[in-house]
């Protein structure tokens, strides 16, 4: 029996991300292991009832640190070797949660990096070009040590993964040399197939905070007075879910729901029209594929990885203006375009299934290094 690692500090949040890993362990688990599962906090019944999830693991507690630690790139690179120690015997670890690989692994078992996006590489990177000499000089040392980071993937052949063809073109030109896979996350589709009845609704779904950008879905909503909003999401900003709060309050066709349970989202999901993403340069976006299978009409930025999704320019926007345009037209001609744009999208999403990820993570167990 091969004994697995998957490495996901913040699991307990349960987003998107940690969907990843959840899905890789039930897939462990359909194959007779149980993982072990680093985290700060061990989360089995929010897994079940934000995803409807059984799973099986063994919980490996991280010493959780102040927030504040979180946002510092230098804290995961310690992290990840503060936990070479543990990770000794494993003859796999999936790394679910970053890029960071520490630095003398070479003899140890496979080692799989699963990055969502090299948000703090790519960041520092465009700040140590555009900084003032002061901002230069506090961003140089973690180039440095991201120097040193790519350097170490490449010479221990780790295997590398993206979540869309867009994070992997950012990687691209960070790791030229190294081979990267696009391992799309999993969508349940399944469980949100739908012949319930469509409201005239809307629905978001998203972490509240400032990049997910409820704000302007409140805009839309009052200028649509027709449509119902259910704007739903965890509470990942607490300042800001304050401002969408306020911001709604007079406003009788928003309904803000956080912390919905698994079935009262798919049931929202199921019976809205539209679904709208409102985050610009999403790396993937796991909850438009879920509203897809649901039977909404998406509409998204038209920038990063939910390209990939939706495929028609026309359910895509630039701007304001053309989300309050685009939402225009397609409301009023809703049921003489649904079929049109749903049949070829629920095909196209076959590709995001729960299975194919499955079966590539499951891939990796049975390759020789790289």
């Amino acid at each position: 029996m091969q004994k697995i690692a998957i490495l996901s500090p913040l699991f307990h949040m349960c987003r998107g991300g940690e969907y990843t890993a959840v899905v890789l362990c039930e897939a462990l688990n359909e194959n007779g292991i149980i993982p072990d599962i680093y985290a700060f906090s061990d989360p089995k019944s929010l897994v079940l009832n934000r995803f409807n999830k059984h799973i099986k693991y063994n919980f490996k507690r991280i010493l959780p640190v102040p927030e504040f630690f979180l946002k510092l790139r230098s804290y995961f690179i310690i992290l990840a070797h503060l936990l070479l120690k543990d990770i000794r015997g494993y003859n796999f670890v999936y790394n679910m949660f970053g890029y960071e690989v520490p630095f003398g692994i070479k003899n140890y078992g496979k080692y799989l990096l699963y990055c969502h996006y090299p948000y703090y590489l790519d960041q520092y990177s465009k700040q140590f070009k555009s900084s003032s000499f002061l901002r230069k000089m506090y961003v140089a040392p973690i180039l440095i040590l991201n120097w040193f980071m790519k350097k170490n993937i490449g010479e221990n052949k780790v295997f590398l993964c993206a979540n869309s063809n867009f994070t992997k073109g950012v990687l691209r030109k960070y790791f030229s040399n190294s081979r990267i896979d696009v391992v799309y996350p999993p969508v349940n589709i399944q469980a949100f197939k739908n012949k319930l009845k469509k409201r005239k609704r809307v629905i978001s779904l998203g972490g509240f905070d400032f990049d997910k950008k409820q704000l302007l879905q409140i805009s839309l909503a009052a200028l649509n007075i027709d449509y119902d909003f259910y704007i739903c999401g965890q509470i990942t900003n607490k300042s800001y879910f304050k401002k969408v709060l306020m911001r709604s309050a007079n406003i009788k066709n928003v309904f803000i729901s956080a912390n919905l349970p698994f079935n009262e989202l798919k049931k929202l999901l199921q019976t809205s029209r539209f679904f709208i993403h409102t985050k610009e340069e999403e790396h993937f976006g796991i909850s438009i594929v879920e509203a897809i299978t649901a039977g909404c009409i998406p509409l998204v930025y038209n920038s990063g990885g939910q390209k990939e999704i939706v495929i028609f320019d026309e359910l895509r926007f630039n701007n304001e203006n053309e989300l309050i345009s685009r939402f225009n037209y397609l409301s009023k001609q809703y049921e003489s375009i649904k079929e049109k744009y749903l049949t070829k999208l629920l095909l196209h999403i076959k590709n995001f299934d729960e299975s194919v990820f499955k079966e590539k993570m499951l891939s990796y167990l049975t390759l020789s290094k790289y």
